[in-house]
């Protein structure tokens, strides 16, 4: 083999996509309109977080817009891109908010992925700075919300000591017998 060149195939980007990626996707509406006149739009949205379930790799997805409008209680959820270097790194033209509040759970395969064909990917860019810093803020949020979740449900599901009485012909015997369920 000498002389030869090999030539290295890259990764295909749903292989590498990580948190902190912008990709192109198309987002559902808050409103889908039922007869399917208004097609979501492809627009930037965030990989929150990147899961594998069942041997297939999953993108948690954050909606984003440049509206700038303040949303409550769910401000905690808001992660900003403002700052001019850094959107360029995003590869967003203007001021953007992403609000992981609004997310979605999606394989890396779905179709509302927008390919580009020049590029074969999806991916516009990646957070950087105070934007990638307000991600990691985020994340830790939701994953806090979600262990605290499943303890409450692990506690809900807990055994639970249950009183056994047994009758005969209709009279209780003095023996009672507490089993957990």
């Amino acid at each position: 083999m000498t002389g030869q060149t090999l030539l290295q195939i890259p990764a295909p980007w749903h292989a590498t996509v990580a948190p902190g990626d912008i990709v192109a996707f198309r987002f559902p509406h808050e409103t889908d309109e039922a007869d399917g006149s208004e097609l979501p739009k492809v627009r930037p949205t965030l990989v929150i977080d990147v899961v594998e379930r069942f041997g297939e790799r999953y993108a948690v997805l954050a909606y984003g817009t440049t509206n700038p409008r303040r949303f409550g209680r769910r401000e905690a959820y808001a992660i900003d891109v403002l700052d001019e270097a850094e959107r360029d790194g995003a590869s967003l033209h203007r001021q953007t908010r992403f609000h992981a509040s609004r997310r979605l759970m999606v394989s890396l395969k779905n179709s509302g992925f927008d390919i580009r064909r020049d590029a074969c990917t999806a991916r516009l860019g990646r957070l950087s700075g105070d934007s990638l810093k307000r991600l990691q803020q985020v994340r830790a949020r939701i994953h806090a919300e979600q262990d605290m979740r499943r303890d409450r449900n692990r506690q809900r599901r807990a055994a639970r000591p249950v009183v056994i009485e047994t009758r005969r012909k209709g009279r209780i015997r003095s023996e009672k017998e507490v089993r957990h369920v």
